[in-house]
């Protein structure tokens, strides 16, 4: 008996061959599954960035904060809002000069893309009269100062 399924096998190995792949595609079944893993892989990419920017620009903002309270500039004060990283709140104290105890707030509104983005926004809340700061809008006009925002400056 146990030669008979001994050359039951073997007859069977004999006549089985492969005759290529069990499962069928069709091209256009192909394509199709291509491009959705291409639109995955972009929507992965896209969100992996977007994630990435966000971190990047929470750090140069926290670094650009740590940096002032380094730098120890008398009588001015800023500090990022609690809500908005990208709006900050400041205070001057004016100890002599023609402002002389002149107390100024302002709002600071960094630009969505910052710091490859455009210039501050520096806006104050009371009346100023400066040569560099608009009568209507209170906007400080950085463009004078800086005419080319760099952030590596």
């Amino acid at each position: 008996m146990y030669a008979a399924v001994k050359a039951t096998k073997s007859e069977s190995n004999e006549t089985f061959q492969r005759q290529g792949s069990l499962r069928k595609a069709s091209t256009s079944d192909t394509n199709t599954t291509n491009s959705h893993r291409e639109n995955l892989f972009d929507n992965q990419n896209t969100e992996i960035s977007q994630v990435y920017k966000t971190y990047r620009q929470e750090y140069v903002i926290l670094a650009e904060y740590k940096m002032i309270q380094t730098e120890y500039i008398q009588g001015v004060y800023v500090i990022p809002s609690k809500e908005n990283s990208l709006m900050w709140f400041g205070v001057i104290f004016v100890r002599c000069g023609p402002y002389e105890d002149g107390v100024f707030r302002f709002t600071i509104l960094l630009d969505e893309n910052f710091p490859d983005g455009e210039h501050p926004k520096v806006i104050f809340q009371s009346d100023i009269f400066h040569p560099v700061i608009d009568p209507v809008s209170k906007e400080l006009n950085l463009l004078q100062a800086f005419p080319k925002w760099n952030k590596s400056e």
